[in-house]
């Protein structure tokens, strides 16, 4: 088998910093079908809006909206959860 002369390592895109790893295929894909399910989730909200049970849940993106408040909401609890359960960094010299 004859041997292939080395080629210099091509430049990372302009898009990406040199240090970081690449992304895989699968990674990217699912990526983009997030973001197209997120997509087509607005565009449903757009053509098929459901009747309000209270006055505000009304207007477009409410239940997105809800959503991301709800997901702040847990990571702030966690840290504060972290900061009244946490263990000193000298727990183990004890």
């Amino acid at each position: 088998m004859k041997k292939r002369p080395s080629s210099p390592a091509s430049p990372p895109p302009a898009d990406r910093h040199p240090a970081a790893p690449p992304v895989a295929a699968g990674r990217r894909l699912a990526l983009r079908l997030t973001a197209g399910l997120c997509l087509a989730s607005l565009g449903a909200g757009l053509v098929a809006h459901g009747p309000a049970h209270f006055g505000f849940d009304g207007f477009f993106g409410f239940h997105a909206l809800l959503g991301f408040l709800a997901c702040a909401a847990l990571v702030l609890a966690s840290g504060l959860a972290g900061v009244l359960l946490g263990r000193g960094e000298d727990v183990y010299d004890r």
